[in-house]
């Protein structure tokens, strides 16, 4: 008889020297259970062994799906699972791969936006920094549309002038000679005269680019008012020195004189503009204009 506690052969006791634990008329009734407990323990273990054993060969190889052998190694390929659990992992390996993927994605849209976001800020600072050296060290000049036409014209002045012919002549009257240089005098140096002492009958020349400036200003003895001046002193002096019977005994070096009116030279319809040249090839240079 065993007992009913801890399954340990105790015989005919009624107290198992074990456990301790007493025994009771219905022992054989508890064996009898606990046999067939056991019968059904031995029963569920063989079944579960039998499981076991459908399981081994339900396995087969998680990568090509080969039956696996006896040792659980693949002929083919040598992995050692089950297929149910490669599916699981497939699972758990594919999520894992499309978490991964998205945070991929992600990383890479960023990646792409801050490459493009630097790439064009880089061109506007190229194109920023071209354009402020074009115009930093642009050439700024005048470019003649029309050169224009000189146009002469009289400026309402006279030049005097005087020739070495004396008006009077030799035994002429004193007082008509002296009127005869009044006459001279009255004719010509009452005129508007031009000033200064130097022919103004000039024009103004341009180059295109630089300032105009007077040209062909020449002298040509005492003229205008100076000559006048002197004129009319020298017949005060005639004047001081008459007495009646004085007459002109020889002729001195005051001839006739004559007056031109002045005249000056003015460039008419003229066009220009300011013109500007870019890096030397670009805009308006002044290579255009000489290629013209």
């Amino acid at each position: 008889m065993r007992c009913k506690s801890c399954r340990e052969e105790i015989g005919n006791a009624k107290t198992c020297e074990k456990c301790g634990t007493l025994q009771d008329e219905t022992s054989e009734t508890v064996i009898e259970d606990v046999l067939a407990a056991d019968s059904n323990s031995e029963e569920e273990g063989k079944q579960a062994d039998d499981e076991q054993d459908a399981d081994r060969v339900r396995r087969f190889c998680r990568k090509c799906g080969s039956e696996l052998g006896d040792d659980g190694i693949c002929p083919k390929c040598g992995i050692l699972l089950y297929k149910e659990e490669d599916k699981e992992d497939n699972a758990s390996e594919e999520s894992k791969q499309n978490e991964d993927s998205e945070g991929n994605k992600k990383n890479s849209a960023l990646r792409t936006i801050a490459i493009n976001l630097g790439i064009t800020a880089a061109l506007i600072c190229a194109i920023a920094f071209v354009m402020w050296y074009g115009v930093d060290t642009a050439y700024r000049w005048e470019k003649v549309d029309d050169p224009g036409t000189w146009e002469t014209y009289e400026t309402g002045y006279y030049i005097i002038t005087m020739d070495e012919v004396n008006p009077c002549y030799v035994g002429q009257d004193w007082t008509d000679c002296i009127a005869a240089h009044q006459a001279e005098y009255n004719r010509e140096c009452t005129k508007p005269i031009a000033t200064g002492n130097r022919n103004r009958a000039s024009g103004r020349a341009a180059d295109g680019f630089a300032p105009y400036r007077q040209i062909a200003l020449r002298r040509m003895g005492p003229r205008n008012q100076e000559l006048c001046n002197r004129y009319a002193e020298m017949i005060a002096d005639m004047q001081a020195e008459d007495e009646p019977g004085y007459y002109v005994a020889s002729l001195g070096s005051w001839g006739h004189l004559h007056s031109t009116p002045e005249t000056e030279r003015q460039l008419v319809g003229r066009e220009t503009h300011d013109a500007v040249c870019y890096y030397g090839f670009l805009g308006e240079c002044p290579e255009d204009e000489e290629d013209e």
